[in-house]
């Protein structure tokens, strides 16, 4: 008689969400200092830049202006995609992290082979930008499912809606301290990149890298017999 299936489950949910906002904030900070103030994770934030540098001559533009579509773009097909696999929530949100770490890996490829960029529209530049633009999209999108939320990652929104709840007096400790714990794990992470960046330039991405598997194997865990079982049946 064959062993039931493992269950679908994560280990230390709230560590997990930690972690993410950990490297999502070291993320953030390599678009700020590595590529001239693009933002990998705020993504809505170029939208306001890429205008005001569209009306100052010579401002740089193009990585901003394309960052937002193409983070609606894979967000919308992975999320897609996770709606039609018909896998498990823990097992397929593994595929979308095991894909961000590649796409980690792909955008400091390139930064150490091409970099440094004089400037954030130089094609290699654009470039490392997208691929950290869609990395964090993929992570977004496989937090969502693991934790069933809208918003997977810090964001201002979530900092607005939790200082509306704390003036309205509806807000109890134990509602802030997580927000508070998962914006100090974002601002640490931006602060380590900071850091990391002016001694390893690029090379420091592979820490952003080794922060997905951490979260890949130790918090979801993902199970690669699974995985390749899984492939073998399409």
């Amino acid at each position: 008689m064959p062993p039931p299936p493992r269950p679908d489950f994560l280990r230390h949910r709230f560590g997990a969400a930690l972690w993410l906002d950990l490297t999502a904030g070291f993320v953030e900070m390599i678009g700020l200092v590595g590529l001239h103030g693009l933002l990998p994770v705020q993504v809505a934030v170029n939208a306001p830049l890429a205008i005001a540098a569209w009306s100052q001559t010579g401002q740089d533009f193009v990585a901003r202006t394309l960052a937002i579509p193409v983070f609606i773009l894979v967000t919308a097909l992975a999320s897609r995609a996770l709606s039609r696999a018909g896998h498990g929530i823990r097992l397929a949100s593994g595929h979308l992290l095991f894909f961000q770490c590649l796409l980690l890996m792909g955008a400091m490829a390139v930064g150490v082979l091409l970099g440094p960029f004089p400037r954030s529209d130089a094609p290699a530049a654009v470039a490392a930008g997208l691929l950290l633009v869609s990395a964090m999209a993929l992570q977004g999108v496989g937090a969502a499912w693991l934790w069933r939320e809208r918003l997977s990652l810090v964001s201002t929104f979530d900092l607005a809606r939790l200082s509306i709840r704390m003036g309205r007096g509806v807000c109890r400790g134990r509602d802030v301290s997580p927000q508070l714990m998962r914006l100090g794990a974002f601002i640490v992470g931006a602060g380590v990149a900071a850091l990391v960046f002016p001694i390893a330039g690029f090379w420091s991405l592979g820490l952003a890298a080794a922060g997905s598997l951490v979260t890949l194997f130790h918090f979801v865990p993902f199970d690669f017999a699974r995985a390749f079982a899984d492939v073998g049946r399409r």
